[in-house]
């Protein structure tokens, strides 16, 4: 059998289909990853970060792993490529996989020590710093109805963070406390993840198939965890906490796979200055199921904060208005 790796690196990403379907994507992801990070707070209220991350991403390798092998052995089977540029979607990978570790890991740290909604919300801040990386390291194109949009991506995530009958004091001093800080550094994190996904997927950049870069990079991360749980002499409290949650790991590992996925493919289609805001569905995903789930306060506020925010991403994905032409 010859595997087939390499295909010349003159094809560009389908604008129109990309359009249509990065949005979609990106909110099956929101919705995945806000349902897979529910039951990952009960998990961590029982067990340290690191052990319980390296456990998450073991399984979410189970689960996406034998799907990308079985991809891979059918496309080359059909004669069809996978990658742009190996070296590329190595580089990539390695990258987001580093930076995920170092993320994921402190917000975790945060998501432990304040509200669900709250710590999400701030998380998804990511926007804000994409903005820049899509600009200044993948040259991507802003518009002025973007730029509005984005901006009431984060405004939607502030008013959600914000307290009943707009306290700023409180506010204020609730952004500075550790947890939050934990956060708004994840997001800053989070969105050098996004970039390097996009560079390693994107077929003008890396051009790795989604579903393989998507295994190798949870194995990647998983790896990079089990050392550090060895480094820390904890990998047998990872072991004993699979024993222990191994049902609810595997609920975990599905939704957390599925959220990671459909995250991976919408950054294969669609720039990361348009598909990131519109992942910050899972802050509304996240206040409704966080209200209901943990009883949390000032919902109201976050109700219209979400409201802000869908607002914001229905104006990204807004296709521009077409230039009438002149007689």
């Amino acid at each position: 059998m010859t595997w087939v790796f390499f295909e010349p690196k003159n094809t560009k990403t389908d604008k129109h289909g990309g359009v249509k379907m990065w949005l979609w994507f990106s909110l099956a992801a929101g919705f995945f990853r806000t349902v897979k990070d529910i039951q990952f707070k009960d998990i961590l209220s029982e067990a340290n970060s690191v052990e319980a991350l390296f456990c998450f991403y073991i399984f979410m390798a189970i689960f996406i792993a034998p799907v990308a092998f079985w991809h891979w052995k059918n496309k080359n089977k059909k004669g069809e490529s996978v990658c742009v540029s190996p070296k590329t979607a190595l580089l990539a990978v390695t990258a987001s996989g580093l930076v995920n570790v170092a993320a994921y890991y402190i917000f975790m740290e945060s998501l432990r020590a304040s509200e669900f909604s709250t710590s999400t919300a701030l998380r998804n801040l990511v926007p804000m710093f994409a903005l820049f990386f899509g600009v200044k390291v993948l040259k991507e194109k802003i518009g002025p109805m973007l730029i509005f949009g984005t901006t009431l991506v984060v405004l939607g995530v502030v008013l959600v963070h914000s307290q009943e009958g707009f306290g700023f004091t409180e506010m204020i001093y609730s952004i500075a406390t550790k947890p939050s800080l934990l956060a708004i550094l994840s997001a800053a994190m989070f969105a050098g993840c996004a970039t390097f996904d996009r560079w390693g997927t994107a077929k003008t950049f890396g051009g790795l198939d989604s579903v393989i870069y998507t295994a190798t990079l949870f194995s990647f991360v998983a790896f990079g965890y089990a050392i550090l749980n060895l480094i820390l002499g904890s990998m047998n409290e990872a072991v004993s906490l699979i024993q222990m949650y191994w049902d609810k790991l595997l609920f975990v590992g599905l939704f957390g796979a599925l959220g990671g996925f459909f995250t991976i493919k919408a950054f294969s289609v669609g720039e990361i200055i348009k598909v990131v805001p519109a992942l910050r569905s899972q802050v509304l995903f996240s206040v409704i199921i966080g209200g209901l789930y943990f009883e949390e306060s000032s919902l109201v506020l976050k109700i219209v904060g979400g409201a802000v925010l869908v607002l914001g991403i229905a104006l990204i994905a807004m296709p521009p208005k077409k230039l009438k032409s002149q007689d």
